[in-house]
């Protein structure tokens, strides 16, 4: 390039120029540096001209990799000719930037000269610096790859925190996202960044990877489709681990779902105890009638077996409101520290005849357990209601039913997968067990087999299940089930238990028909009309006397009137105006030791634990015969 200026001339015009420039002759002598340059490299304009261009270049660089441009500075240039380097510059207080030089070769007035531009870059790269640092200090990967191939161009290092795998494995092999990719989500994946790589739009989309240690991780992908000049479309991206959000809301639908399940066990069975209650109060009529006449009746007399008859048909349909009781979670009657490996030991021959012909039972029995506290009969209930289920399960197919017990320490994940959200304490559970090899259930039916008069059987049945929930749940209990579809089902029930206590034998008798006497006045405070009826029946044929009324605000005016009449007052717990337990607290008020009875279709301990430390005197389960309450009134006046 020949310039048609004086030098004097030229380097004014340099001076102007808002860039940095230094001219040198061809042997690389700094003949000019204009006043950018200057200020650049923070030195005088003395005490550079004359000096070596090669002054300001870095002393640690790759000499081999330079070494033609070192050259082109070193030599005579030809004219026109250009060299573009960037590389490391030094300051005169020897600080390093990066700057990229420019040099072209110039004739002024016949003579050579080399002319440099020099611009600061090392802004630019740490500004670069400063964007990848940043990158990688976000909580997700940015990446880039070929929209047709997928083949990862650019992966943040961060990336190996997320799923473990080296940024050179994504950068050297083509098909490394896609193998990663979980293979339920795979075929979705890669047809979601093809279908959207077309449209040239923006998106998100999740789906699942395999980490390097096999962890499953969820990914939200937000990809961005950019065409390009020369490579075609790009995807570019950002990876976010979702897997957390993920989990909270699983178990966020989870516990929903528990507590819908809950309200409508707690709805129904609201119901199932207002229907037991008044169930249980028609059959105190009819046992209580049926006893009395037993009572009296000569043994000779043709009409017991009709009576009996009467009366056993009252007791099966006392079971029904078990039954009912059950369900609604207050179905416990006689409450001790059962052994259950004793108590499944002793239904095994029983068991064996409920069990379908082609079937096997088995027991696998944990030696050494803690007792539970719970009721026989209603546990005995619960497991004869599995076994019949798993029978049925079984069908005429061959198969397995076992039974196993064992002691589980439950912590708070363990409890979180019941059917129902409790809120049960972590602790040491026994559990009983029942699995079979039966058809096993799909997940809509295990989610409604809990559900009153739910069946696969015919109609009519299926408040088995049901009630065994309810008894389960009354205990302080609960149930795990397993099933898969041609496999066969488990089910788990735990029930906490009774550390340091020993399981006391059970009263299995029968009584006897009492004819004892007794003085003395009773008060019976009940709003049903048969019980009171059917009840002072009884304590007439006592000998007693018997006084009546119909709800708590009667009953408690009665016993103000002269509060030392009454040996004995009999009060039900559910009332009208005035229910059972305000009753109970305002005669004890105006006579701190009034012997008072309790009478309730719900469980005993319940509500022996309500009147804990209050001076009830005794418990009445409804519907009672005719013995219980003799028996409860030889306790207190015998």
């Amino acid at each position: 390039m020949k310039i048609h200026v004086g030098l004097d001339a030229f380097c004014a015009s340099l001076d102007l120029v808002p860039v940095a420039v230094v001219m040198a002759n061809p042997k690389g002598t700094i003949v000019h540096a204009n006043p950018m340059l200057i200020g650049l490299f923070d030195c005088v304009k003395s005490n550079i001209l004359g000096e070596n261009i090669q002054t300001f270049k870095a002393q640690d660089l790759d000499s081999a990799q330079h070494a033609d441009r070192e050259i082109c500075l070193r030599e005579p240039m030809t004219e026109g000719s250009e060299v573009t380097e960037i590389r490391a510059s030094i300051k005169r207080n020897g600080a390093i930037f990066d700057a990229e030089w420019n040099s072209v070769s110039i004739r002024i007035q016949g003579d050579p000269y080399i002319l440099t531009t020099i611009h600061d870059i090392s802004a630019v790269q740490s500004s670069g610096r400063m964007l990848t640092q940043l990158i990688e200090s976000l909580d997700a990967v940015a990446w880039e790859a070929n929209g047709s191939t997928f083949q990862f161009t650019y992966i943040s290092k961060n990336v190996e925190n997320l799923l473990g795998y080296p940024v050179e494995h994504w950068l050297h092999d083509g098909s490394f996202w896609k193998d990663h990719v979980h293979e339920d989500d795979r075929s979705e994946a890669v047809k979601f960044c093809t279908l959207h790589t077309q449209n040239e739009k923006n998106h998100e989309f999740e789906y699942r990877m395999i980490a390097a240690d096999g962890r499953i991780v969820w990914i939200r992908d937000t990809v961005n489709v950019v065409r390009t000049s020369s490579d075609g479309l790009q995807l570019r991206g950002l990876f976010v681990d979702i897997t957390q959000r993920k989990k909270e809301a699983a178990e966020k639908i989870a516990m929903e779902a528990r507590l819908q399940n809950t309200q409508k066990m707690e709805s129904l069975a609201v119901l199932a105890g207002g229907i037991a209650h008044d169930f249980n109060n028609l059959l105190v009529g009819i046992l209580g009638n049926a006893g009395l006449v037993l009572r009296d009746l000569p043994a000779e007399s043709p009409v017991i077996s009709m009576v009996e008859t009467i009366e056993s048909a009252a007791n099966r349909a006392a079971d029904l409101t078990k039954q009912l009781l059950a369900y609604s979670g207050k179905g416990r009657f006689v409450v001790k520290t059962l052994d259950v490996n004793l108590l499944i030991n002793e239904m095994a021959h029983l068991l064996e005849t409920v069990v379908s012909k082609t079937a096997i039972l088995k027991l696998d029995l944990a030696p050494d357990l803690p007792p539970i506290t719970a009721d026989g009969t209603q546990i005995r209930q619960v497991v004869m209601n599995l076994i019949t289920n798993a029978s049925d399960a079984i069908g005429d197919k061959s198969g397995v039913i076992s039974i196993t017990s064992g002691l589980v320490e439950a912590d708070a994940n363990y409890l979180g997968g019941i059917y129902m959200d409790q809120n049960l304490k972590p602790g040491p559970y026994v559990f009983i067990e029942v699995t079979d090899t039966g058809i096993g259930m799909d997940e809509t039916t295990r989610a409604k087999i809990f559900d009153p008069f739910f069946s696969t059987k015919f109609t009519g049945r299926g408040l088995g299940l049901a009630a065994t929930l309810g008894i389960v749940n009354g205990h302080g209990g609960t149930i795990r089930v397993y099933s898969e579809v041609g496999r066969g089902t488990a089910f788990k029930i735990l029930l906490p238990a009774a550390i340091d206590q020993v399981a006391t034998p059970e009263d299995n008798s029968n009584g006897h028909r009492s004819r004892a006497k007794f003085d003395g006045k009773v008060l019976i405070v009940d709003d049903d009309e048969t019980v009171c009826a059917v009840l002072k029946r009884i304590l007439q044929s006592c000998g007693l006397e018997v006084v009546a009324a119909n709800d708590g605000t009667h009953g408690v005016a009665l016993f103000e009137k002269d509060n030392n009449q009454f040996d004995i007052i009999f009060l039900d717990l559910t009332m009208p105006h005035m229910g059972g337990e305000e009753a109970f607290r305002r005669i004890r008020s105006m006579k701190s030791n009034a012997r008072v009875v309790i009478m309730s279709g719900y469980n005993e301990q319940e509500i022996t634990t309500r009147f804990v430390g209050k001076g009830l005197a005794a418990f009445l389960q409804k519907p009672f015969h005719v013995e219980q309450v003799i028996e409860v009134v030889n306790q207190i006046m015998g």
